[in-house]
């Protein structure tokens, strides 16, 4: 039984093995998974393969990706639980989605891919990529971090970087996916059977139910829409009565510390508005004094994120202010990715707060 394509615009569907960016008629393309989700079919494997069961059929290119901790940490007065997955193979959640999407595009017999990304999708990428043997180039825009491209280039990935805007290395990587394969985070579904794997864990370090709230980073989307499609596959299995409410955490200016999430038109923009809207979140705009101090208070709890990750944790604070987060209810924030992976920006970010570590 695996997985399909499904065009959101006209229906048509494709078949697992299909390396097209969109339908013919232009559609973006969605999953189209038949198996059914059984608790009782989760092994013990400390990895997210531990769900092998409604994943995939082909042997996975892994790196031991997922299985991340639960952590609390003390926010406005209430305990809240943080999904560490800074703590992955590459330091950021895009494992996820990588392992699935490569692990797909070997079984198809791809031996190159290429792909645009801001840091942490290409990074993984290139790690993926290189565990399958595969040839890899990342299109990065001029101002991503070198620690960043310097891990993609360990792992023997082609870097070029494009001046202007995000939108800028999307536009650019598309000639070169001429003569190779797109393997785009953005684009290709199987992200997302990557990346619905987090709900699976949440809810499994719950004791198999869901918590009443999550918020996660999002740019293009790809973990919220994750997170939406495992609640829901949960759902449909009977693990989970009802979904949680997602909220969006992003930034309300560009450029922005949170490079990560610095998209202004995401592809599938109108999935992520539906996706709050199915489970009556919101999305919250982020001043960078808010996304700041939230990085500073992470850091100083211990947990060395990214700026874009800590945006998760500042919105977790609005919403607790607002009062949008009943008490009793659990609320989840989704660590994105590791500090280690923004380098010189970093410290240029201490700088900015005049705290910088002696």
């Amino acid at each position: 039984m695996h997985t399909t394509f499904l065009c959101l615009a006209c229906a048509r569907v494709y078949p697992w093995d299909s390396l097209r960016r969109l339908c013919d008629c232009g559609g973006l393309l969605d999953s189209l998974n038949p198996r059914l989700f059984d608790a009782a079919q989760v092994t013990a494997e400390p990895t997210l393969w531990r769900y092998r069961h409604v994943l995939a059929e082909h042997p996975p290119v892994t790196l031991g990706e997922g299985w991340t901790p639960l952590a609390e940490l003390r926010l406005q007065g209430r305990t809240i639980l943080l999904k560490l997955d800074h703590l992955t193979p590459t330091g950021s959640f895009k494992d996820r989605g990588a392992s699935l999407l490569v692990t797909r595009l070997h079984a198809a017999g791809v031996t190159a891919v290429v792909e645009d990304s801001s840091g942490n999708a290409g990074a993984a990428l290139a790690a993926y990529a290189a565990r399958a043997g595969m040839r890899c180039g990342i299109y990065c825009p001029a101002s991503t971090a070198a620690a960043k491209t310097r891990q993609m280039t360990a792992c023997g990935a082609e870097v070029v970087r494009v001046a202007g805007p995000r939108e800028a290395a999307a536009e650019a990587v598309l000639d070169a996916a001429e003569a190779c394969v797109y393997a785009s985070h953005v684009f290709d579904p199987t992200y997302l059977e990557g990346t619905q794997t987090a709900a699976f864990e949440i809810a499994e370090q719950l004791g198999w139910r869901a918590p009443g709230a999550v918020v996660a980073p999002v740019g293009n989307g790809t973990l919220l829409l994750g997170l939406l499609k495992g609640f829901r596959k949960l759902r449909e299995a009977g693990v989970i009565a009802e979904l949680p409410v997602l909220s969006a955490a992003r930034a309300a200016v560009r450029p922005t510390l949170a490079e990560g999430i610095a998209v202004r038109r995401p592809p599938r923009g109108e999935a992520i508005a539906a996706a709050l809207r199915a489970t009556a979140g919101r999305a919250v705009d982020l001043s960078e004094t808010e996304i700041l101090t939230a990085w500073q208070g992470l850091a100083k709890n211990g947990l060395y994120v990214e700026p874009t990750a800590a945006t998760a944790v500042a919105a977790a604070g609005r919403l607790l202010r607002d009062g949008a987060v009943p008490p009793a209810t659990d609320l989840v924030a989704v660590l994105t990715g590791s500090g280690l992976k923004t380098g010189e920006a970093s410290a240029a970010v201490w700088d900015m707060a005049g705290a910088a570590p002696g």
